[in-house]
């Protein structure tokens, strides 16, 4: 048997182990693999555990963390799940083979969506053999959230609730601690001290890679903002700062292959982190926030980066 087949075959079942675990802890999974992704690699392995492991039919966001959160939805929808934004629950434990399933066919979906868009947004380039113009498995997520909720839920891709337009303006841009994305991190002072040290934490990384491992630094970065997450998991209110660390690592790359000195790549990596954390909060307020299926914010964020540092590439003739 073709072994595209096979991996659209186990796509079913990653987005099922997803929906099974619950999207939280499979994305921190996601996290984890890609920290050995990135050992295995620098240690010369013949083997893309990155591409098959990581991001592929078994732990990609775009096949098991989607399936998570189709699942949720599908849950609230039928009222077996009280919160269809609920992506810590493991969704087992409902009791409900239906609820698996939708997971198991959103994997599929997924994993066959991110191959189209890596198709059609790749280019030809007289620098690289080709060019990725966004990230594919980023923007997978989003797309699929937005068919989840068109699918499930019941308020709108841009929800709004009910009190008048003051009342609107209102609990959108100033949401109660109930309704927050995460209350703990939404006030404009705290985004931006996170996005601060994670940006530069995560410029300081990449600039201290060899040239010869750069490229896996902002992977490297993203397994250990995923990593992270467990905090929540287990009740803890950890920082999410995947759609931080990871277009900062993107912008210090791509500084340093410019010729840029170090300091200007960690400046422009905190810089590229302050604007996509900003962005992933205004994401959370527009399309999370008041819906009843989950629309990750860090996605909508990570998909607008890595589209405006490719661009910025391209138009300065670095890719």
């Amino acid at each position: 048997m073709d072994l595209q087949l096979v991996a659209y075959i186990a796509a079913f079942g990653g987005g099922l182990v997803g929906a099974a675990l619950g999207g939280l802890f499979v994305f921190s999974l996601c996290g984890i693999f890609c920290i050995i992704g990135v050992a295995v690699a620098l240690a010369g392995v013949d083997y893309d555990f990155l591409g098959q492991l990581a991001f592929g039919p078994f732990l990609g966001p775009q096949v098991a963390f989607a399936g998570a959160v189709a699942a949720a939805a599908y849950a609230k929808r039928t009222g077996k799940l009280d919160d269809g934004k609920n992506i810590l629950a493991p969704l087992v434990g409902l009791g409900s083979s239906s609820v698996l399933l939708v997971g198991g066919v959103f994997g599929v979906i997924g994993f066959a969506l991110e191959k189209a868009l890596k198709s059609v947004l790749s280019i030809d380039s007289t620098i690289a053999s080709t060019v990725v113009l966004t990230d594919t498995v980023a923007l997978t997520v989003v797309i699929l959230a937005a068919v989840t909720r068109l699918s499930f839920g019941r308020t709108g891709l841009v929800p709004s609730n009910h009190g008048g337009p003051g009342a609107q303006i209102a609990t959108r841009w100033h949401p109660t601690a109930t309704q927050a994305w995460l209350p703990f991190q939404s006030h404009r002072l705290q985004v931006g001290t996170v996005a601060i040290g994670f940006g530069l934490a995560a410029g300081w990384l990449i600039v201290s890679l060899p040239d010869s491992a750069r490229a896996l630094g902002p992977v490297l970065l993203f397994g250990f903002s995923a990593t992270t997450l467990l905090l929540l998991q287990i009740g803890l209110s950890g920082p999410v700062s995947h759609h931080i660390t990871l277009p900062a690592g993107l912008a210090a790359v791509a500084l340093l292959s410019a010729g840029a000195a170090g300091p200007i790549a960690l400046l422009g990596a905190v810089v590229v982190a302050l604007f996509s954390a900003f962005l992933a909060e205004l994401s959370s307020r527009i399309f999370h926030t008041l819906g009843d299926s989950h629309f990750d914010p860090p996605a909508c964020a990570i998909a607008v980066t890595t589209s405006l540092i490719v661009g910025a590439q391209l138009a300065f003739g670095q890719l």
